[in-house]
């Protein structure tokens, strides 16, 4: 779990390395003190979309994904389960993408197929 996340913080680190203008903004989904984390290493900022807001903790994470889909031009996705969160989440992206010109998914995709 998060293996994907470090794989794509690590390759975003040396773009921005390469390319400095690019500013890395870790998104936070519990604006709790509790779960509220110092900036890792090689990122500019940390947001918390909804802070101060009320938000049910189990729709905390899928409503900022929401509002990490909503707010960008570039979506890195890894879909390795059909009825996974990422997947719902693709399927929101590719809503968005059917709309806006500009918006683009980079998509990993690695369904594991059952052997009988």
């Amino acid at each position: 779990y998060g293996e994907f996340d470090e794989l794509v913080t690590r390759c975003l680190a040396q773009i921005k390395n390469r390319y400095p203008f690019i500013h890395l903004v870790l998104l936070g989904a519990y604006t709790s003190n509790k779960y509220k984390k110092q900036l890792p290493v090689g990122f500019d900022n940390m947001l918390y979309p909804f802070d101060g807001k009320a938000i049910y903790w189990r729709s905390a994470i899928p409503k900022t994904n929401e509002y990490a889909i909503d707010h960008c031009n570039f979506l890195i996705t890894y879909v390795w389960h059909d009825g996974s969160n990422a997947s719902k989440f693709l399927a929101y992206a590719r809503k968005k993408e059917a709309k806006e010109n500009g918006f683009h998914i980079i998509l990993f995709i690695q369904f594991v197929e059952e052997v009988t």
